[in-house]
């Protein structure tokens, strides 16, 4: 939707990609280069953003045999089974947490939930594009907003729209392999079992995580 309202964005994840895939976290890799410039920060509830890994890492992300077998020897292939993908240290909930309260602590950034995205999408993309001193009118975003709804955006990776591996599903047989997969606020109470669950709550108590991020991101 950013693009499509020619906001002046580029995109990072700060997590290194290949050369921390499989690690604990160990710090965001390109903070510097943003430091200076105008960053949105956009973040999410680490449950949600956890599964929505475990789909990304297990029905999208294809791997080599070769790769495969590198991955296993280092230790570093991701778990296919929800609740050890969870608890892992080098993927995990705890890596999320680690990273988007060391990216609240230390990006001068205006920070965008998602799931304020997807409760308020028009008046969300409104602060961002004037956070960017951006002046677009209100019926473009909006106009906009609805023609980026999930199922709109399921259809045209069905379609091959988007021309992109990246924006495609790897098995169109698989509604867990599309890059739109469920877009849902909460998604994580349906597809993590019990014991996940508790864990998952541990380790936001012990982090004392919600409390955190809001007292940095107030700061």
């Amino acid at each position: 939707m950013l693009n499509e309202l020619d906001a002046p964005l580029e995109y990072t994840h700060l997590s290194g990609k290949e050369k921390t895939f499989g690690l604990p976290f160990q710090g965001l890799v390109g903070a510097e280069k943003v430091r200076s410039e105008r960053v949105v920060f956009l973040y999410r509830d680490p449950r949600d953003t956890v599964v929505s890994a475990f789909h990304q890492m297990t029905s999208r992300k294809k791997y080599s045999l070769t790769k495969k077998l590198r991955l296993k020897i280092r230790g570093r292939m991701p778990p296919f089974d929800l609740e050890g993908f969870v608890k892992s240290p080098g993927f995990g909930i705890e890596r999320i947490i680690f990273f988007n309260l060391t990216c609240a602590a230390n990006l001068d950034a205006f920070a965008v939930s998602y799931e304020n995205m997807r409760r308020d999408p028009v008046n969300t993309l409104q602060s961002i594009l004037a956070y960017l001193e951006q002046d677009v009118a209100e019926e473009r975003i909006r106009a906009v907003v609805e023609d980026h709804t999930i199922e709109k955006m399921r259809q045209r990776e069905k379609d091959g729209t988007y021309r992109s591996n990246m924006l495609g599903p790897t098995d169109p047989t698989n509604p867990n392999s599309f890059k739109a997969r469920k877009g849902k606020v909460g998604g994580w109470r349906s597809e993590m079992n019990e014991a996940t669950k508790e864990f998952a709550e541990a380790m936001l108590l012990k982090h004392d995580y919600f409390s955190r991020m809001n007292l940095l991101l107030e700061n």
